[in-house]
């Protein structure tokens, strides 16, 4: 039960270290954290289609 960094301190820290292998875990958590904000984004997107849709048919 002890704090824990957040993903993008972690990606920040491991990117300004010197040792290239934390350099690569750096580049795959911001990887993991863009595919996250990209398929939020793409749900979201997707959500206000139906309901833009839904509300014409409601509304004539």
């Amino acid at each position: 039960m002890q704090p824990i960094a957040s993903l993008t301190v972690q990606i920040y820290t491991y990117a300004i270290s010197p040792f290239p292998d934390w350099q690569r875990q750096a580049w795959a958590g911001a990887l993991v954290l863009t595919v996250i904000v990209l398929a939020l984004e793409t749900r979201g997107k997707m959500g206000d289609g139906r309901a833009s849709r839904g509300a014409a048919l409601i509304h004539g």
